[in-house]
């Protein structure tokens, strides 16, 4: 079965390397900020690579989300450029974590929201692109494609929380924002605190 590449935090290679290139004085920036504001798409994830091969081994990565979502291609590469990253500490502010941009903020290893902040996950959703006549052949290829993304999706949060994947597939079913105590019930953030 193809899945999404979830990474994990155990990569000994990156990590040496960045490690002695630290320990050298050769590391450059000792952190690096990402800010993941607004509409997710091919140009955010290209800023995003542009930061990190800027600072490639700096030991601190703080991610600021303020997004409503966006492309989940562009998130999924996000994600995967964030989790494999070799920094020792990922901390991520939620300020507003929507869609696919919850996505990204799962690559952090401690994520803090700020009071009121939107945390949004929900189904998958498309639409056929304009001009094009789609057949019930297309339709059903993209119910099943989009069907797979939250299964995946709600696989990727079981593993980065400890949480059982069912209370995310059911907590998808709504369009609402998940409530911050939920959220923090189920570790997908670990601490509530107004940050500036």
């Amino acid at each position: 079965m193809i899945g999404l590449d979830i990474g994990t935090d155990d990569q000994p290679l990156s990590r040496a390397e960045a490690e002695l290139a630290r320990s050298e004085g050769r590391g450059g920036p000792q952190d690096v900020l990402l800010a993941i504001h607004g509409e997710i798409d091919t140009s955010t994830r290209d800023r995003v690579y542009a930061a990190l091969e800027a600072a490639q081994f700096a030991a601190e990565l703080h991610i600021d989300i303020d997004s409503c979502g966006g492309q989940p291609g562009a998130a999924i590469d996000i994600y995967a450029a964030i989790i494999s990253y070799p920094a020792i500490t990922k901390t991520a502010v939620i300020r507003n974590a929507e869609s696919a941009a919850l996505l990204i903020a799962m690559a952090a290893d401690h994520r803090c929201a700020v009071p009121g902040a939107r945390i949004t996950l929900h189904r998958a959703a498309g639409e056929p692109e304009p001009g094009l006549r789609w057949t019930a052949d297309m339709h059903a290829a993209s119910a099943d494609f989009l069907n797979w993304l939250d299964t995946e999706m709600a696989r990727l949060l079981a593993i980065r929380t400890g949480t059982p994947g069912e209370a995310f597939e059911t907590e998808m079913q709504s369009e609402d924002s998940s409530s911050l105590v939920w959220c923090l019930d189920n570790r997908v953030i670990h601490e509530i605190r107004d940050i500036k």
